[in-house]
């Protein structure tokens, strides 16, 4: 598989580009745990890893085409982490609302906690083990 690169911007994310990244989430990722939620909370949920991680999107014309995002894993997740204690009342009351998703964001919250009793200077150790990376195109030329 080949992209062609010329129509598209390949920048760090913004948090202009949150909303657009969100969206495609949702709609590229709507059958993992995050798409089940609303674009604003997948955005709450993106805003923690602006510069801690390589997070990067491909722009045509002002329009989000595809996104990466990766780096350590400590580090992504302290982001997770964060985001959990930022948005304690919006995460609970949109799974309350999803009936579904009980036991997966029951499961989310317990490995992140579990995650975050590491020693911190672990979470912080550059490890080529330890690093993730998530990304999904929605590329409209080849």
């Amino acid at each position: 598989m080949e992209i062609n690169l010329k129509y598209y911007k390949i920048q760090d994310a913004k948090f202009g580009d949150l909303i657009q990244i969100s969206t495609l989430h949702k709609k590229e990722f709507s059958d993992h745990f995050l798409g089940n939620y609303s674009v604003s909370l997948i955005r709450d949920f993106y805003v923690n890893f602006l510069g801690i991680s390589i997070f990067m999107v491909a722009v045509n014309q002002g329009v989000v085409h595809g996104f990466l995002l990766g780096g350590n894993s400590g580090k992504l997740n302290q982001a997770k982490s964060q985001f959990l204690q930022k948005n304690k009342l919006h995460y609970t009351i949109e799974t309350v609302l999803r009936p579904q998703i009980y036991w997966q964001a029951l499961n989310k919250i317990k490995s992140i906690y579990a995650v975050n009793q590491a020693k911190t200077s672990e979470l912080f150790e550059v490890d080529d083990r330890r690093v993730r990376l998530l990304s999904r195109r929605s590329w409209g030329h080849w």
